[in-house]
């Protein structure tokens, strides 16, 4: 019996010799994949991060090409000008003043649009005369807290896009109301402009 005995615990102590093993290296692959997932999720945080003060890089679609971005030639009130290379434009020749900031409910000039743009403003708009999206639009604008400061929304009849947000040398276009988006992008570009200017929010 003994020698039977002896049999036995050797087999138990195998056995828990090899549970232990085993939990050992769950640990250490435990060990291994979280620091895997903390090295990869600290490097796609640093790469957003570092999207949203890179102009270009909110929305593939922006196209405007960057050595013209510094063109900020001031042509005379009511001139039109045929040569921006985007629509809504982003930049180019442009009036000496921009509209007022805010809610418009008219269709601006594209030449008046890139002065609010040189000056470091953004304006959102929107093909269709939808009015729970102009609802939308409004309170976003609105809900900033420096409004009305450096942020127009208004209409662009016979634009391709739902909506198209711009700012000097940059834009992303949207076919629904995204807030966070919006946001996104209005906080890394507001005040872009080559052309800044005070404005004192409401």
């Amino acid at each position: 019996m003994a020698p039977q005995r002896h049999q036995q615990r050797h087999q138990i102590s195998q056995r828990t010799e090899a549970r232990q093993s085993r939990r050992e290296k769950q640990k250490a692959k435990k060990r291994v994949r979280r620091a895997l997932y903390l090295s990869a999720s600290g490097i796609i945080g640093g790469l957003i991060i570092v999207s949203l003060f890179l102009p270009g890089t909110i929305s593939p679609r922006q196209t405007d090409p960057l050595q013209n971005y510094t063109s900020t030639e001031i042509i005379p009130e009511g001139t039109v000008y045929s040569g921006y290379e985007s629509s809504p434009p982003t930049f180019g020749p442009h009036w000496p003043t921009g509209a007022d900031w805010g809610i418009h409910t008219e269709d601006i000039p594209e030449e008046r649009q890139v002065a609010n743009l040189s000056q470091g403003g953004i304006l959102i708009q929107y093909s269709e005369a939808d009015e729970n999206l102009v609802s939308q639009l409004a309170d976003f604008a609105e809900n900033q807290s420096d409004s009305p400061c450096y942020l127009i929304v208004a209409p662009y009849a016979g634009m391709e896009y739902k909506i198209a947000v711009t700012a000097w040398g940059t834009r992303d276009t949207l076919e629904n109301f995204d807030e966070d988006r919006l946001q996104r992008f209005v906080d890394a570009f507001k005040g872009s402009g080559p052309e800044p200017v005070a404005c004192t929010p409401n």
